[in-house]
C-alpha cells in the first residue's frame, strides 16, 4: 500500500485495515495517537459497534474481529510508549513492522493481564511479614523485594522500580525527605 504523509492515527488506522475515508471518520471520532492509550478495550468496541450499527447513508463502517483487536492492541500499543515516558510515533515504521509491533504489545497486556490477576495471592505468599529484630534484616529484605517485584503500579509496572539500584549504604534517608 502507498503511503501517503497523513497524520499518525490516520496512517495506523488505514495499517490496521480501514480504508482512508473510514480512517478519517474514526480519527475524528477518537483523537489522536496518544489519546487512544486511555481508551479502554471495551470502549473501543462499543465505538466500532457504533460505527457498524449505522445505516450506509449515516456512514456506516464494519470492523471485524481482526480490525476490532487490532484496535484493541493500539491502546497497548500507545501505553506501552506511557510506560516509558515517550510519546508514540510511528517514525520508521511501515505496515509490516507496525502490526508486528501490535502483536508484541498485545501479547505483552495478556502478560501483564495474568500476572495482574494472580498478584494478590503471590504477593501475599511472597510477603516478608514484619521485621522482627535487626539481624534479620537482609534475609526480611531480600524477601521484601521479591514482594515488591510481584506487586504492580498503577501502570502495570513491577514496585520493585522504587527501590534505587546503586544505593549508598552511607547515604541516611531522612536527606530524601
Amino acid at each position: 500500500m502507498e503511503e501517503v504523509n497523513i497524520a499518525p492515527l490516520r496512517q495506523v488506522l488505514v495499517w490496521i485495515g480501514y480504508d482512508v475515508v473510514q480512517a478519517q471518520v474514526l480519527e475524528d471520532e477518537l483523537g489522536d495517537l496518544a489519546t487512544m492509550g486511555i481508551a479502554r478495550s471495551t470502549e473501543i468496541a462499543d465505538v466500532l459497534k457504533t460505527y457498524a450499527s449505522r445505516t450506509i447513508a449515516a456512514g456506516r463502517i464494519t470492523s471485524g474481529l481482526v480490525r476490532i483487536k487490532r484496535m484493541q492492541a493500539l491502546a497497548h500499543w500507545v501505553r506501552d510508549f506511557k510506560r516509558v515516558n515517550k510519546e508514540p510515533t510511528i517514525d520508521g515504521l511501515d505496515e509490516d513492522t507496525f502490526l508486528a509491533a501490535l502483536a508484541v504489545s498485545e501479547e505483552r497486556a495478556r502478560a501483564r493481564q495474568t500476572d495482574k490477576d494472580t498478584a494478590d495471592a503471590r504477593a501475599k505468599e511472597a510477603s516478608p511479614g514484619k521485621l522482627s529484630s535487626e539481624k534479620e534484616w537482609e534475609k526480611w529484605e531480600t524477601r521484601f523485594i521479591n514482594q515488591l517485584s510481584i506487586m504492580q503500579g498503577v501502570l502495570g509496572v513491577p514496585l520493585v522500580y522504587v527501590i534505587p539500584e546503586d544505593r549508598d549504604p552511607n547515604i541516611h534517608p531522612d536527606i530524601f525527605l
